[in-house]
């Protein structure tokens, strides 16, 4: 679930980047395949990182959640 919706975000951020080029607010290069090349190691890096991070988010709270009620002190 978390790799899809790291999909999406990235579908999005592309084309509200792609929307804004067109209308003229921003600019930049065109793509250029020696630069992504170049690039690929970061971003391959910054997306595991990403990701990984998500992925320990959820971890705990699962973990919290199942140890505070096998701990629940009735009075």
């Amino acid at each position: 679930m978390n790799f899809l919706l790291l999909c999406i975000q990235s579908f999005v951020c592309v084309l509200c980047v792609l929307t804004v080029k067109k209308l003229g607010i921003i600019s930049f290069r065109n793509f250029d395949m020696a630069d992504a090349k170049a690039w690929f190691p970061i971003s391959f890096l910054l997306v595991a990182v990403i990701y990984t991070g998500s992925k320990s988010l959820v971890s705990p709270t699962n973990a919290a959640s199942r140890q505070v009620d096998n701990h629940v002190v009735e009075r």
